[in-house]
């Protein structure tokens, strides 16, 4: 009697052992939690609920999903899917500061950054013209509406734009082919020098004085 009553207790260990590993292995990681943009499109987004609910938006459409993470695994079930696609998804993710990174472990081809947006303002300190040090003819334009433009002589680029905290924002309205649509930098002012560092491309760092 006593064997079995050790044996019983032994069996109900394993299970509660075996509940809670379950558990922690089904978890929705706080620091997802949130809007993610794709860096090549803005109208190309994540949202993560802390409940475990979220969805994603594109251009064709619109998915709903539930998600959880088991260590930087994450794992998205979506609602429906249209016949062929898959259903349930599994990515790899990194998060470093406002960059999130998914890889899937699906398809290694798949391998996409998206940044953490903010609340936006725009800082009116950066409102006007801003001459590039080395060739003033290259040049920024911020307006107070949040619009903008970029000229460099052989061109010109439009775009919106925001700020949180130091980060400047600059979501171009039609980037070159390959290129970054959504910018991000990082912006200090020193009297009439604004200096922008790309939190994308490392050594990406430019003075401009005011105009």
């Amino acid at each position: 009697m006593k064997k079995i009553v050790t044996l019983l207790m032994l069996v109900l260990l394993i299970a509660g052992a075996m509940a809670l590993t379950a558990c922690s292995a089904d978890e929705h990681y706080e620091g997802m939690v949130g809007t993610w943009s794709w860096d090549q499109f803005s109208d190309i987004y994540y949202v993560f609920n802390a409940d475990g609910t979220g969805y994603r938006d594109f251009a064709a459409g619109h998915d709903s999903f539930s998600w959880s993470t088991s260590g930087t695994r994450l794992n998205i079930n979506r609602n429906s899917a249209p016949s062929g696609e898959r259903r349930n998804e599994r990515w790899t993710f990194t998060i470093t500061g406002d960059t999130l990174n998914l890889a899937s472990q699906d398809e290694t081809h798949r391998v996409y950054n998206y940044y953490r947006l903010l609340p936006g303002v725009q800082d009116s300190v950066l409102v006007g013209r801003w001459n590039w040090d080395e060739l003033d003819i290259i040049y920024y334009m911020f307006n107070a509406d949040a619009t903008g433009y970029r000229d460099f002589g052989a061109g010109r680029d439009s775009f919106t734009w925001s700020t949180s905290g130091t980060r400047l924002n600059v979501s171009l309205d039609n980037p070159l082919p390959g290129g970054i649509r959504n910018e991000r930098w990082t912006y200090t002012l020193s009297g009439d020098i604004l200096t922008l560092a790309s939190q994308q491309e490392a050594g990406m760092v430019f003075n401009y004085i005011r105009d």
